[in-house]
This record gives C-alpha cells, structure tokens and sequence, in this order.
C-alpha cells in the first residue's frame, strides 16, 4: 500500500515561498512537522495532537490547500512526552528561521499562537527543534509499523 508520507519523498519535494501559509487553520494545540523543497512550494510531513493521534499530511504545492491522510495510529505516552519536551525545552521561545531549496521545520500550536522553527542545514539548527523533528519521525515509523502488522 502507498503511504501518503515518506521521508525519502520529502527530499525532492518543491520550495517556493512560505513553507505553511498563514491561512492555514489549526487546531488549538497540535504539533506539526514536514519539509518542503525546489519549484513548486510541495511539502508533507505529519501532525501530532495531545492527545496522542498522528496523520500524515501533504500539500501539492505552495497555497494549495493541505489534503490530510487517514490516522495513522495513537500514542498518548509518545505524545505527552513531545510536547513536554517542547515546553521545558522553551521551544516557544527558539527564534530561528532559515528558510532554502529545502526546508524543514517544527511548528507548536497552543493556546490559539503557533510558533515554528525553519531550518535548510540540520547541523545549523537549534538542537531541541531538530530533536522533535526527529522524535516525531520517529513516531511515525513506529506507529506505520505496527499498523501495516495489523490483522
């Protein structure tokens, strides 16, 4: 079966202009990460609620809207741990935003206010965010795993 997301898809994806239009409407407290890369503004990563659901999402191009995937599974623990440490860690207070052919990033939504870090160099960018981002990866990995050995 074809995955809406894959990390190897996100290295090509098309950059032009803002990563997630500020149009976009959120939910009051989630947790989203993704890429996006070259011409045509493309990005997908996933989206994390308190809650503990996790899906994917994908947009075909800078302002197009945002087509969101099934679930892919719950993790209650995983994502009280996520958004613990992105409050502890003082995310919310990170300013750092570079954007290039290839940019990923953390956003936090809380309370209504959404705060992202943006980064095109890994090693550049502030450790707490690349830990999310990959702790969110990580997440998905294993939430994709044990649902394709569902019966």
């Amino acid at each position: 079966m074809a995955h809406l997301f894959s990390w190897r898809f996100l290295s090509v994806l098309p950059f032009c202009g803002l990563v997630l239009s500020s149009g976009v409407v959120r939910a009051s407290d989630e947790m989203w990460s993704g890429c996006a890369g070259g011409i045509t503004g493309g990005s997908a990563g996933v989206t994390l609620s308190p809650d503990g659901r996790l899906w994917n999402w994908q947009r075909s191009r800078a302002g197009s809207d945002i087509m969101q995937g099934p679930l892919i599974g719950t993790d209650a623990d995983a994502a009280m741990r996520l958004f613990e440490h992105a409050k502890l860690g003082g995310f919310s207070s990170i300013r750092y935003r570079e954007s290039g052919n290839r940019t990923c990033w953390v956003e936090l939504s809380e309370n209504g206010q959404t705060h992202g870090v943006y980064w095109s160099d890994r090693s550049a960018a502030p450790a707490l965010a690349i830990g999310l981002f990959d702790e969110m990866l990580e997440l998905h990995r294993a939430l994709m795993s044990t649902s394709s050995k569902a019966p």
